[in-house]
């Protein structure tokens, strides 16, 4: 269904990018210096290029993902893991790497897959209010931790509850399966021996996006710093909110900052009135989940701006009536643009039958349409971004 949405499967070089150096006319979102090498790009791409693809294949079955990050993108595929959920006794969580070459890579690029569209244990998981108390973490929501390989529901002992590493016998798995923090977090350390001056970029849409920003905060808690010291990015499209204040304190910190004071490594995208990113609530006392890292938000099409440190999205939690027009006012925008921005941008942006479908959805229930990842990669490659208020 995600391919039908958006079939799209090359990536888009930077103007300029092969060998002229980069065009001054690149959206903003580009020209941010997110590493320390200025602009944080892979070859002739932008690292933003690069994680909003990488996530959108992450849905795809491994066959897929091998062919394009292969034959299409010609980088490296590493491989391919579906991870084990003891609570739910089954493969419910699924990621995949790649390097950007298979020798001296300059990146590892550690891609989670999202919610999946007819998957209603993924729904539930992205609404679902229980947390869970992880010690100097924060509260973290229980549903991504078990996404993971949550040991233990303790939420007194975070020890215990998720080890540094696996007791004797793997943690209960069955033959040949692993649960996915620590098999990813063996990936990439294997991976960073073999590539010594390469950098990690973790990514994901969605329900993946929720386990992309779990993933470094599980590695500090650890003290795997090894891996943390070689962070550059976690980027990160449509993402529910994963813990509390105290976590995404604790996350900020664990990510090594970037080069440059404007820009940030820990960047949350959110388009429009997309409903996932506004749960699971922000709402004292019920619910007290907090996003964390800077936000890039795009309120008009394709037109964004950065948001000022502690400011959430218009209608943070979805159901504020004084949104209600704009909301339905946007879902018979995006409709429109969805059927004619071809004309303009070229047989790229053409929709086919199924994305305008889908985009029609959008106007009995307003922001479900704006979570398709077509609307995330064309943000992406057409967006610009106004500077951040102070």
């Amino acid at each position: 269904m995600i391919a039908m949405i958006d079939g799209r499967t090359e990536l888009k070089p930077l103007p300029g990018a092969a060998g002229a150096g980069v065009d001054d006319d690149v959206p903003l979102i580009r020209q941010q210096s997110l590493g320390s090498g200025g602009h944080l790009r892979l070859r002739d791409y932008s690292v933003l290029e690069v994680t909003v693809m990488a996530a959108k294949i992450a849905y795809e079955n491994a066959a897929y993902i091998e062919n394009v990050v292969n034959n299409v993108w010609k980088f490296n595929f590493v491989g391919f893991y579906s991870c084990w959920n003891k609570f739910i006794e089954s493969e419910t969580t699924q990621a995949f790497v790649m390097a950007d070459r298979a020798k001296d890579a300059a990146a590892i690029v550690v891609a989670f897959r999202g919610t999946e569209p007819f998957n209603m244990q993924d729904w539930s998981t992205d609404v679902n209010l229980s947390w869970l108390g992880m010690g100097d973490m924060g509260h973290v929501h229980a549903g991504f931790l078990k996404a993971l390989g949550l040991q233990e529901l303790d939420g007194k002992d975070a020890e215990r509850a998720f080890p540094k590493d696996l007791p004797a016998g793997g943690g209960g798995t069955p033959d040949g399966k692993y649960f996915a923090y620590y098999k990813l977090r063996d990936v990439v350390r294997e991976q960073l021996r073999k590539h010594p001056r390469a950098r990690v970029v973790v990514t994901g849409h969605s329900l993946g996006g929720a386990l992309a920003g779990a993933f470094p905060a599980l590695l500090a808690l650890h003290g795997e710093a090894d891996i943390l010291s070689r962070l550059a990015a976690v980027h990160t499209y449509g993402q529910p909110r994963v813990g509390d204040a105290t976590f995404a304190a604790f996350l900020r910190a664990a990510v090594p900052p970037a080069a440059a004071a404007v820009s940030s490594p820990l960047l949350r995208v959110v388009y429009r009135y997309d409903i996932v990113p506004r749960v699971p609530f922000d709402v004292p006392p019920v619910a007290e989940f907090k996003h964390g890292g800077a936000c890039v938000y795009y309120y008009g099409w394709y037109s964004g701006r950065l948001l000022a440190a502690g400011e959430d999205v218009p209608n943070r939690n979805y159901f504020d009536p004084k949104y209600l027009l704009s909301m339905y006012g946007n879902a018979w925008g995006d409709l429109f643009k969805g059927m004619f921005l071809w004309l303009k941008e070229g047989h790229g942006y053409r929709e086919g039958a199924v994305c305008i479908a889908f985009r029609a959805v959008g106007l009995v229930l307003p922001g479900l349409a704006s979570h398709s990842l077509r609307d995330y990669v064309n943000a992406v490659r057409l967006g610009r971004i106004a500077p951040k208020e102070a």
